[in-house]
Protein backbone atom coordinates (compact mmCIF):
# COMPACT_ATOMS: atom_id res chain seq x y z
CA UNK A 1 0.00 0.00 0.00
CA UNK A 2 3.12 2.74 0.78
CA UNK A 3 4.06 2.87 -3.12
CA UNK A 4 1.34 4.39 -3.77
CA UNK A 5 1.78 6.98 -1.34
CA UNK A 6 2.21 10.57 -2.39
CA UNK A 7 5.65 11.59 -1.21
CA UNK A 8 5.49 15.61 -2.27
CA UNK A 9 3.83 17.65 1.09
CA UNK A 10 2.30 19.97 -0.79
CA UNK A 11 0.71 17.79 -3.55
CA UNK A 12 -0.60 15.51 -0.06
CA UNK A 13 -2.42 18.96 1.12
CA UNK A 14 -3.65 20.01 -2.08
CA UNK A 15 -4.90 16.54 -2.73
CA UNK A 16 -6.86 16.88 0.16
CA UNK A 17 -8.26 19.75 0.02
CA UNK A 18 -10.30 19.15 -3.33
CA UNK A 19 -11.26 15.77 -2.01
CA UNK A 20 -12.55 17.46 1.43
CA UNK A 21 -14.30 20.31 -0.79
CA UNK A 22 -16.34 17.75 -2.90
CA UNK A 23 -17.20 15.97 0.35
CA UNK A 24 -18.55 19.09 1.53
CA UNK A 25 -20.12 19.94 -1.44
CA UNK A 26 -21.89 16.83 -1.81
CA UNK A 27 -23.18 16.76 1.69
CA UNK A 28 -24.15 20.47 1.77
CA UNK A 29 -26.47 19.72 -1.28
CA UNK A 30 -28.38 17.58 0.23
CA UNK A 31 -29.03 19.93 3.28
CA UNK A 32 -28.97 23.63 1.73
CA UNK A 33 -32.53 23.14 0.12
CA UNK A 34 -34.29 22.34 3.15
CA UNK A 35 -34.21 25.69 4.26
CA UNK A 36 -35.51 26.99 1.08
CA UNK A 37 -38.25 24.54 0.49
CA UNK A 38 -41.20 26.75 1.91
CA UNK A 39 -39.75 29.52 -0.48
CA UNK A 40 -40.50 27.22 -3.51
CA UNK A 41 -43.71 25.88 -2.53
CA UNK A 42 -44.93 29.36 -2.39
CA UNK A 43 -43.30 30.06 -5.56
CA UNK A 44 -44.55 27.09 -7.30
CA UNK A 45 -47.65 26.53 -5.38
CA UNK A 46 -46.90 22.95 -3.50
CA UNK A 47 -48.16 20.87 -0.67
CA UNK A 48 -45.15 19.92 1.57
CA UNK A 49 -45.28 16.33 0.10
CA UNK A 50 -44.30 18.01 -3.45
CA UNK A 51 -42.01 20.38 -2.22
CA UNK A 52 -40.17 16.98 -0.65
CA UNK A 53 -39.43 15.92 -4.08
CA UNK A 54 -36.76 18.17 -4.10
CA UNK A 55 -35.02 16.57 -1.30
CA UNK A 56 -36.07 13.73 -1.92
CA UNK A 57 -34.63 13.11 -5.61
CA UNK A 58 -31.03 14.08 -4.43
CA UNK A 59 -30.80 11.88 -1.51
CA UNK A 60 -32.38 9.32 -3.21
CA UNK A 61 -30.27 9.00 -5.88
CA UNK A 62 -27.34 9.50 -3.62
CA UNK A 63 -28.23 6.77 -1.94
CA UNK A 64 -28.93 3.59 -4.26
CA UNK A 65 -26.20 2.84 -6.66
CA UNK A 66 -23.68 4.28 -3.34
CA UNK A 67 -22.31 0.99 -3.18
CA UNK A 68 -21.93 0.09 -6.76
CA UNK A 69 -19.88 3.26 -7.28
CA UNK A 70 -17.53 2.37 -4.34
CA UNK A 71 -16.40 -1.08 -6.35
CA UNK A 72 -16.01 1.23 -9.27
CA UNK A 73 -13.57 2.76 -7.58
CA UNK A 74 -11.47 -0.33 -6.35
CA UNK A 75 -11.70 -1.78 -10.10
CA UNK A 76 -10.71 1.51 -12.11
CA UNK A 77 -9.51 3.99 -9.48
CA UNK A 78 -11.09 6.81 -7.10
CA UNK A 79 -9.75 9.46 -9.58
CA UNK A 80 -12.14 8.49 -12.17
CA UNK A 81 -15.26 8.04 -10.55
CA UNK A 82 -14.49 11.37 -8.16
CA UNK A 83 -13.84 13.44 -11.20
CA UNK A 84 -16.40 11.73 -13.03
CA UNK A 85 -18.98 12.64 -9.67
CA UNK A 86 -17.35 16.47 -10.11
CA UNK A 87 -17.83 16.84 -13.57
CA UNK A 88 -21.79 15.59 -13.32
CA UNK A 89 -22.77 17.25 -9.72
CA UNK A 90 -21.72 20.89 -11.50
CA UNK A 91 -23.44 20.56 -14.91
CA UNK A 92 -25.92 19.31 -12.71
CA UNK A 93 -25.80 22.27 -10.32
CA UNK A 94 -26.21 24.46 -13.57
CA UNK A 95 -29.63 22.83 -14.87
CA UNK A 96 -30.97 22.90 -11.38
CA UNK A 97 -30.84 26.37 -11.19
CA UNK A 98 -32.51 27.47 -14.86
CA UNK A 99 -35.24 24.97 -13.88
CA UNK A 100 -38.67 26.14 -15.56
CA UNK A 101 -40.45 24.17 -13.76
CA UNK A 102 -40.92 22.10 -10.45
CA UNK A 103 -40.35 18.27 -12.61
CA UNK A 104 -37.42 19.79 -14.53
CA UNK A 105 -36.02 20.65 -11.35
CA UNK A 106 -36.42 17.21 -9.59
CA UNK A 107 -35.10 15.41 -12.84
CA UNK A 108 -31.70 17.75 -12.18
CA UNK A 109 -31.49 17.16 -8.75
CA UNK A 110 -31.80 13.27 -9.51
CA UNK A 111 -28.38 14.24 -11.70
CA UNK A 112 -26.78 15.96 -8.97
CA UNK A 113 -27.51 13.15 -6.47
CA UNK A 114 -25.52 10.51 -9.05
CA UNK A 115 -22.69 13.10 -8.85
CA UNK A 116 -23.00 13.36 -5.38
CA UNK A 117 -22.92 9.25 -4.95
CA UNK A 118 -20.08 9.09 -7.08
CA UNK A 119 -17.88 11.93 -4.84
CA UNK A 120 -19.11 10.35 -1.57
CA UNK A 121 -18.48 7.06 -2.37
CA UNK A 122 -14.61 7.09 -3.05
CA UNK A 123 -13.82 10.21 -0.68
CA UNK A 124 -11.95 8.06 2.26
CA UNK A 125 -9.81 6.21 -0.17
CA UNK A 126 -7.49 8.88 -1.39
CA UNK A 127 -6.54 9.56 2.73
CA UNK A 128 -6.15 5.58 3.05
CA UNK A 129 -4.14 5.07 -0.01
CA UNK A 130 -2.07 7.97 -1.29
CA UNK A 131 -1.30 8.96 2.22
CA UNK A 132 1.66 8.19 4.51
CA UNK A 133 0.80 5.74 7.55
CA UNK A 134 1.36 8.83 9.92
CA UNK A 135 -0.71 11.30 8.99
CA UNK A 136 -3.27 9.40 7.39
CA UNK A 137 -5.72 9.35 10.57
CA UNK A 138 -5.54 13.14 10.75
CA UNK A 139 -6.35 12.99 6.93
CA UNK A 140 -9.69 10.84 7.41
CA UNK A 141 -10.33 13.33 9.85
CA UNK A 142 -10.48 16.17 7.84
CA UNK A 143 -12.74 14.55 5.35
CA UNK A 144 -15.42 13.25 7.98
CA UNK A 145 -14.68 16.97 9.28
CA UNK A 146 -16.22 18.72 5.64
CA UNK A 147 -18.59 16.15 5.51
CA UNK A 148 -20.22 17.01 8.54
CA UNK A 149 -19.68 20.44 7.94
CA UNK A 150 -21.52 20.32 4.67
CA UNK A 151 -24.51 19.21 6.42
CA UNK A 152 -24.09 21.35 8.69
CA UNK A 153 -23.61 24.60 6.94
CA UNK A 154 -26.30 23.70 4.16
CA UNK A 155 -29.17 25.49 6.25
CA UNK A 156 -27.76 28.63 6.90
CA UNK A 157 -26.20 29.23 3.55
CA UNK A 158 -29.37 28.51 1.70
CA UNK A 159 -30.71 30.90 3.88
CA UNK A 160 -28.86 33.52 3.65
CA UNK A 161 -28.22 32.62 -0.36
CA UNK A 162 -32.21 32.44 -1.15
CA UNK A 163 -33.31 35.45 0.88
CA UNK A 164 -30.43 37.76 -0.91
CA UNK A 165 -30.23 36.34 -4.32
CA UNK A 166 -32.70 33.81 -4.90
CA UNK A 167 -33.34 30.37 -4.53
CA UNK A 168 -31.58 29.34 -7.97
CA UNK A 169 -28.36 30.88 -6.54
CA UNK A 170 -27.89 27.97 -4.21
CA UNK A 171 -26.92 25.69 -7.09
CA UNK A 172 -25.34 28.55 -9.51
CA UNK A 173 -22.72 28.68 -6.98
CA UNK A 174 -21.49 25.06 -7.04
CA UNK A 175 -20.50 25.83 -10.67
CA UNK A 176 -17.54 28.20 -10.69
CA UNK A 177 -16.50 26.78 -7.34
CA UNK A 178 -17.07 22.81 -8.89
CA UNK A 179 -14.57 24.07 -12.13
CA UNK A 180 -11.81 25.50 -10.16
CA UNK A 181 -11.99 22.27 -8.09
CA UNK A 182 -12.33 20.62 -11.11
CA UNK A 183 -9.04 21.75 -12.53
CA UNK A 184 -6.83 21.77 -9.65
CA UNK A 185 -8.16 17.72 -9.27
CA UNK A 186 -7.60 16.80 -12.57
CA UNK A 187 -3.82 18.11 -12.04
CA UNK A 188 -3.62 16.15 -8.11
CA UNK A 189 -5.26 13.78 -7.81
CA UNK A 190 -3.14 10.27 -8.49
CA UNK A 191 -3.81 8.14 -11.39
CA UNK A 192 -2.09 5.01 -9.75
CA UNK A 193 -4.00 2.81 -7.38
CA UNK A 194 -3.96 -0.51 -6.06
CA UNK A 195 -5.18 -3.67 -8.29
CA UNK A 196 -8.43 -5.41 -7.32
CA UNK A 197 -7.78 -8.73 -6.36
CA UNK A 198 -11.33 -9.71 -7.76
CA UNK A 199 -12.18 -7.88 -10.87
CA UNK A 200 -15.83 -9.32 -11.06
CA UNK A 201 -18.38 -6.47 -10.44
CA UNK A 202 -22.23 -7.72 -9.31
CA UNK A 203 -24.24 -5.40 -11.89
CA UNK A 204 -27.04 -7.28 -10.93
CA UNK A 205 -26.72 -6.74 -7.37
CA UNK A 206 -26.55 -3.25 -7.77
CA UNK A 207 -29.19 -2.80 -10.48
CA UNK A 208 -31.42 -4.31 -7.70
CA UNK A 209 -30.44 -2.41 -5.11
CA UNK A 210 -31.50 0.52 -6.67
CA UNK A 211 -34.19 -0.28 -8.08
CA UNK A 212 -35.57 -1.42 -4.97
CA UNK A 213 -34.76 2.21 -3.37
CA UNK A 214 -36.86 4.12 -6.06
CA UNK A 215 -39.63 1.77 -5.84
CA UNK A 216 -39.98 1.76 -1.71
CA UNK A 217 -38.77 5.41 -0.84
CA UNK A 218 -41.43 6.26 -3.93
CA UNK A 219 -44.43 4.32 -2.13
CA UNK A 220 -43.78 5.18 1.41
CA UNK A 221 -43.30 9.21 0.12
CA UNK A 222 -46.55 8.67 -1.63
CA UNK A 223 -48.83 6.59 -0.29
CA UNK A 224 -50.67 8.38 1.68
CA UNK A 225 -51.66 11.41 -1.23
CA UNK A 226 -52.56 8.47 -3.42
CA UNK A 227 -53.94 5.34 -1.17
CA UNK A 228 -52.19 2.54 -0.41
CA UNK A 229 -54.51 1.06 -1.84
CA UNK A 230 -53.97 2.57 -5.12
CA UNK A 231 -52.78 0.75 -8.05
CA UNK A 232 -49.86 2.80 -8.36
CA UNK A 233 -48.62 2.96 -4.84
CA UNK A 234 -49.75 -0.54 -4.20
CA UNK A 235 -47.80 -2.37 -7.40
CA UNK A 236 -44.50 0.07 -6.26
CA UNK A 237 -44.58 -2.19 -2.98
CA UNK A 238 -45.01 -5.20 -4.24
CA UNK A 239 -42.43 -4.47 -6.87
CA UNK A 240 -40.20 -2.86 -3.95
CA UNK A 241 -40.60 -6.51 -2.18
CA UNK A 242 -40.23 -8.82 -4.87
CA UNK A 243 -36.63 -6.93 -5.61
CA UNK A 244 -35.83 -6.95 -2.07
CA UNK A 245 -36.43 -10.51 -2.07
CA UNK A 246 -34.49 -10.99 -5.27
CA UNK A 247 -31.37 -9.25 -4.61
CA UNK A 248 -30.98 -10.97 -0.73
CA UNK A 249 -31.09 -14.32 -3.02
CA UNK A 250 -28.28 -12.96 -5.23
CA UNK A 251 -26.32 -11.54 -2.83
CA UNK A 252 -26.56 -15.02 -0.29
CA UNK A 253 -25.63 -16.98 -3.25
CA UNK A 254 -22.56 -14.88 -4.95
CA UNK A 255 -18.85 -14.84 -3.76
CA UNK A 256 -18.55 -10.83 -4.93
CA UNK A 257 -21.77 -9.01 -3.47
CA UNK A 258 -22.68 -5.18 -3.70
CA UNK A 259 -23.67 -6.13 0.16
CA UNK A 260 -22.47 -8.67 2.27
CA UNK A 261 -25.43 -9.87 3.88
CA UNK A 262 -23.69 -12.15 6.54
CA UNK A 263 -22.57 -9.37 8.48
CA UNK A 264 -25.79 -9.18 9.87
CA UNK A 265 -25.35 -12.28 11.71
CA UNK A 266 -23.19 -10.57 14.51
CA UNK A 267 -25.74 -8.84 16.38
CA UNK A 268 -23.45 -6.01 17.16
CA UNK A 269 -23.08 -5.32 13.85
CA UNK A 270 -26.77 -5.67 13.71
CA UNK A 271 -28.01 -3.04 16.15
CA UNK A 272 -24.96 -0.90 15.48
CA UNK A 273 -26.16 -0.63 12.03
CA UNK A 274 -29.61 -0.32 12.58
CA UNK A 275 -29.03 3.25 15.17
CA UNK A 276 -26.58 4.60 12.58
CA UNK A 277 -29.68 4.52 10.22
CA UNK A 278 -31.93 5.80 12.73
CA UNK A 279 -29.99 8.36 14.12
CA UNK A 280 -29.57 9.97 10.15
CA UNK A 281 -33.26 9.29 10.08
CA UNK A 282 -34.26 11.94 13.17
CA UNK A 283 -31.58 14.08 11.49
CA UNK A 284 -33.08 14.54 7.88
CA UNK A 285 -36.59 14.27 9.69
CA UNK A 286 -35.39 17.31 11.50
CA UNK A 287 -33.90 19.04 8.27
CA UNK A 288 -37.05 18.70 6.56
CA UNK A 289 -40.00 19.79 8.76
CA UNK A 290 -38.30 22.28 10.43
CA UNK A 291 -38.08 24.80 8.17
CA UNK A 292 -42.19 24.58 7.89
CA UNK A 293 -42.41 24.41 11.39
CA UNK A 294 -40.26 27.62 11.32
CA UNK A 295 -42.01 30.26 8.46
CA UNK A 296 -45.71 28.51 7.78
CA UNK A 297 -46.28 28.50 11.75
CA UNK A 298 -43.87 31.35 13.68
CA UNK A 299 -43.74 33.22 10.30
CA UNK A 300 -40.17 33.82 10.08
CA UNK A 301 -38.25 35.13 7.03
CA UNK A 302 -35.82 32.30 5.36
CA UNK A 303 -32.81 34.16 6.37
CA UNK A 304 -33.37 34.12 9.88
CA UNK A 305 -34.67 30.40 9.56
CA UNK A 306 -30.50 29.33 8.23
CA UNK A 307 -29.62 31.42 11.25
CA UNK A 308 -32.02 29.35 14.08
CA UNK A 309 -30.95 25.72 11.90
CA UNK A 310 -27.33 26.97 11.91
CA UNK A 311 -27.57 25.48 16.01
CA UNK A 312 -27.54 22.43 14.91
CA UNK A 313 -23.83 22.62 13.52
CA UNK A 314 -22.38 23.13 16.92
CA UNK A 315 -22.84 19.27 17.75
CA UNK A 316 -21.02 18.50 14.17
CA UNK A 317 -17.71 19.45 15.60
CA UNK A 318 -17.52 17.15 18.40
CA UNK A 319 -16.99 14.06 16.29
CA UNK A 320 -13.38 13.90 16.46
CA UNK A 321 -13.68 14.53 20.00
CA UNK A 322 -16.00 12.05 20.80
CA UNK A 323 -14.12 9.46 18.59
CA UNK A 324 -10.89 10.38 20.80
CA UNK A 325 -13.39 9.87 23.98
CA UNK A 326 -14.54 6.38 22.98
CA UNK A 327 -11.34 5.07 22.14
CA UNK A 328 -10.49 5.88 25.83
CA UNK A 329 -13.78 5.67 27.31
CA UNK A 330 -15.54 2.79 25.08
CA UNK A 331 -17.30 3.72 21.88
CA UNK A 332 -21.39 2.12 23.17
CA UNK A 333 -21.13 4.44 26.65
CA UNK A 334 -20.48 7.72 24.19
CA UNK A 335 -22.58 6.59 21.77
CA UNK A 336 -25.48 5.67 24.40
CA UNK A 337 -24.71 9.23 26.25
CA UNK A 338 -25.68 10.72 22.20
CA UNK A 339 -28.80 8.87 21.83
CA UNK A 340 -30.12 9.88 25.51
CA UNK A 341 -29.21 13.68 24.32
CA UNK A 342 -31.20 13.04 21.32
CA UNK A 343 -34.42 11.03 23.26
CA UNK A 344 -33.96 14.51 25.51
CA UNK A 345 -33.76 16.44 22.36
CA UNK A 346 -37.09 15.08 21.53
CA UNK A 347 -38.86 15.17 24.16
CA UNK A 348 -38.71 19.02 24.57
CA UNK A 349 -39.68 19.60 20.90
CA UNK A 350 -43.08 17.42 22.02
CA UNK A 351 -43.13 20.19 25.08
CA UNK A 352 -42.84 22.96 23.12
CA UNK A 353 -46.53 24.47 22.51
CA UNK A 354 -47.95 26.93 19.52
CA UNK A 355 -46.36 30.26 21.23
CA UNK A 356 -43.21 28.58 23.35
CA UNK A 357 -40.29 31.21 23.15
CA UNK A 358 -37.66 31.22 20.59
CA UNK A 359 -34.94 30.45 22.72
CA UNK A 360 -36.93 26.89 23.86
CA UNK A 361 -36.42 26.20 19.91
CA UNK A 362 -33.13 27.18 19.35
CA UNK A 363 -31.87 24.93 22.74
CA UNK A 364 -33.54 22.15 21.79
CA UNK A 365 -32.37 22.20 18.04
CA UNK A 366 -28.48 22.80 19.94
CA UNK A 367 -29.59 20.03 22.30
CA UNK A 368 -30.12 17.60 18.71
CA UNK A 369 -26.95 18.51 17.33
CA UNK A 370 -24.90 18.12 20.66
CA UNK A 371 -26.73 14.15 20.35
CA UNK A 372 -25.42 13.80 16.42
CA UNK A 373 -22.20 14.87 17.33
CA UNK A 374 -21.75 12.49 20.09
CA UNK A 375 -23.24 9.39 18.89
CA UNK A 376 -21.95 9.41 15.20
CA UNK A 377 -18.32 8.72 15.37
CA UNK A 378 -18.71 6.53 18.33
CA UNK A 379 -21.41 4.59 16.53
CA UNK A 380 -19.51 3.99 13.61
CA UNK A 381 -16.36 2.75 15.50
CA UNK A 382 -19.10 -0.28 17.12
CA UNK A 383 -19.93 -1.06 13.57
CA UNK A 384 -16.29 -1.10 12.08
CA UNK A 385 -14.88 -2.76 15.35
CA UNK A 386 -17.79 -5.78 15.30
CA UNK A 387 -16.24 -7.15 12.08
CA UNK A 388 -13.08 -8.41 10.80
CA UNK A 389 -10.11 -7.15 8.93
CA UNK A 390 -11.12 -8.36 5.36
CA UNK A 391 -14.93 -7.06 5.59
CA UNK A 392 -13.98 -3.67 7.02
CA UNK A 393 -14.13 -2.32 3.46
CA UNK A 394 -17.88 -3.39 2.81
CA UNK A 395 -18.76 -2.40 6.61
CA UNK A 396 -17.22 0.98 5.36
CA UNK A 397 -19.66 1.23 2.30
CA UNK A 398 -22.37 -0.20 4.61
CA UNK A 399 -22.01 2.52 6.68
CA UNK A 400 -22.36 5.76 4.01
CA UNK A 401 -25.43 3.67 2.71
CA UNK A 402 -27.08 3.78 5.67
CA UNK A 403 -26.11 7.11 5.93
CA UNK A 404 -28.06 8.26 3.05
CA UNK A 405 -31.06 5.62 3.28
CA UNK A 406 -31.44 7.25 6.78
CA UNK A 407 -31.64 10.33 5.77
CA UNK A 408 -33.99 9.71 2.64
CA UNK A 409 -36.03 7.66 5.35
CA UNK A 410 -36.51 10.73 7.56
CA UNK A 411 -37.76 13.23 4.72
CA UNK A 412 -40.07 10.56 3.84
CA UNK A 413 -41.39 9.48 7.57
CA UNK A 414 -41.69 12.95 8.84
CA UNK A 415 -43.56 13.93 5.66
CA UNK A 416 -45.87 11.81 5.75
CA UNK A 417 -46.77 11.88 9.19
CA UNK A 418 -47.06 16.26 8.96
CA UNK A 419 -49.07 15.55 5.48
CA UNK A 420 -51.77 13.37 7.11
CA UNK A 421 -52.92 16.88 9.10
CA UNK A 422 -53.46 18.62 5.72
CA UNK A 423 -56.87 17.68 3.22
CA UNK A 424 -56.20 15.38 0.77
CA UNK A 425 -57.39 17.54 -1.58
CA UNK A 426 -54.73 20.30 -0.94
CA UNK A 427 -52.14 17.79 -1.10
CA UNK A 428 -53.14 16.52 -4.70
CA UNK A 429 -53.62 20.01 -6.05
CA UNK A 430 -50.03 20.81 -4.81
CA UNK A 431 -51.49 23.70 -2.64
CA UNK A 432 -48.80 25.55 -0.45
CA UNK A 433 -49.05 25.55 3.19
CA UNK A 434 -48.76 29.57 2.98
CA UNK A 435 -51.90 29.48 0.64
CA UNK A 436 -54.07 26.67 2.01
CA UNK A 437 -55.86 28.77 4.69
CA UNK A 438 -55.35 25.98 7.08
CA UNK A 439 -54.83 27.50 10.35
CA UNK A 440 -51.21 27.63 12.33
CA UNK A 441 -52.70 25.62 15.48
CA UNK A 442 -53.98 23.09 13.09
CA UNK A 443 -50.73 22.93 11.11
CA UNK A 444 -48.67 22.77 15.02
CA UNK A 445 -51.40 19.76 15.53
CA UNK A 446 -49.63 17.76 12.54
CA UNK A 447 -45.81 19.23 13.71
CA UNK A 448 -46.58 17.41 17.45
CA UNK A 449 -47.63 14.35 16.24
CA UNK A 450 -44.42 13.86 13.95
CA UNK A 451 -41.97 14.80 16.52
CA UNK A 452 -43.62 12.22 18.76
CA UNK A 453 -42.45 9.77 15.66
CA UNK A 454 -39.44 11.07 16.59
CA UNK A 455 -39.61 10.77 20.51
CA UNK A 456 -40.42 7.23 19.73
CA UNK A 457 -37.32 6.59 17.51
CA UNK A 458 -35.35 8.11 19.97
CA UNK A 459 -36.51 5.82 22.46
CA UNK A 460 -35.68 2.41 20.11
CA UNK A 461 -32.10 4.54 19.34
CA UNK A 462 -31.32 4.06 23.32
CA UNK A 463 -32.27 0.57 23.56
CA UNK A 464 -30.31 -0.22 20.12
CA UNK A 465 -27.18 0.64 21.63
CA UNK A 466 -27.75 -0.63 25.46
CA UNK A 467 -28.09 -4.01 23.80
CA UNK A 468 -24.64 -3.84 22.27
CA UNK A 469 -22.52 -6.29 23.88
CA UNK A 470 -19.36 -5.10 23.40
CA UNK A 471 -17.56 -1.84 23.53
CA UNK A 472 -14.81 -2.08 21.13
CA UNK A 473 -11.60 0.15 20.88
CA UNK A 474 -10.95 1.91 17.70
CA UNK A 475 -8.19 -0.49 15.69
Amino acid sequence: MEKYVIGDVRRQRTMMAVVCFGALMANMDGTIVNVCLPTIANGWNLSPSYASLIVLAYLLFETGPIMAFGKLGDLFGGRRVFLGGFVLFTAASLLCGMSGTFWQLVAMRMLQGIGGSMMFSVMLTFAAIHVPLAKRGRAMGYTTMAAALGVAIGPPVGGIIAHYLGWRHIFFINVPLGLIAMLVGFRVLPKTYPAPRDSRFDTLGAVYQTLFLLAFVFALNQGAELGWTSPLIAGSLVCSVVIAALFVRRELRIDYPILDLRLFANRDTLFSTLNFCLSMMVFGGILFIFPFYLQDIRNMTVNIIGLVMCVLSVGQFLGPYAGQLGDRKGHKSIALAGVGFGLVAFTMFTLMDYGEPLWWVVLALTVFGLSQGLNRAPNIQLIMGSVSVERKNTAASLTSLMRSLGLVLGVVVFETTFSRFIPDSLSLDAVSLKHSGISPERLHEGFEVTLLVGLAISVLMVALIAAVRGAPKAE
